[in-house]
């Protein structure tokens, strides 16, 4: 929100913009906030909180697997060096 400069307002239709100005900056915080609110009351709730952690496990079992595919690779490329 941006400050009010008093030395420029010079007569009352100055200061009428600038009640409208800072109005208008209230409306558009308070409608951020109340997003805001509604998003983090979405995050509480039972269905919110089963799918973050069901894609969180989903991630994790795609990064160990292709951890163990990386490790088998390896270990099988090692094996076939030393046999031949």
């Amino acid at each position: 929100m941006s400050r009010t400069d008093f030395g420029s307002i010079n007569n009352l239709s100055d200061l009428r913009a600038e009640r409208r100005r800072v109005h208008r900056e209230l409306r558009r915080a308070e409608r951020k906030l109340n997003d805001d609110y509604i998003r983090f009351t979405n995050m509480l709730t039972p269905e919110y909180l089963i799918g973050y952690l069901s894609r969180s496990a989903g991630n994790f079992l795609s990064m160990a697997l292709s951890g163990f595919d990386l490790a088998m690779g390896l270990i099988r490329g090692r094996k076939s060096r030393k046999k031949r």
